[in-house]
């Protein structure tokens, strides 16, 4: 049971970061970033569920430190990921 609540704490974690990523000026996965509010307000929203969620495996400190991996980890492979992909399509063109 534990294994599913830690898949919806990661997932919440990582679409948070997801979230904030999409509202970036400068990403490149949308034709336009998202709105500062829609983004930076699912990114807490979303964050702060999956700090709730880990809070229930582990402490409030351990879960804090949990979902800021996560997001760094996210925030980091974003936009290598997104340029590999691009560069793949613009070589199939």
């Amino acid at each position: 049971m534990s294994g599913g609540i830690q898949l919806a704490a990661i997932a919440a974690s990582i679409a948070g970061a997801l979230c904030l990523y999409l509202a970036s000026p400068s990403q490149h996965i949308l034709a336009k970033p998202w709105p500062v509010w829609l983004g930076g307000g699912g990114a807490f929203t979303l964050a702060f569920l999956g700090w709730l969620i880990w809070c229930r495996l582990s402490d409030p400190a351990a879960a804090f430190f949990s979902v800021l991996t996560l997001a760094m980890a996210t925030l980091l492979a974003t936009p290598i990921l997104s340029a590999l992909v691009r560069a793949r399509r613009d070589n199939r063109s």
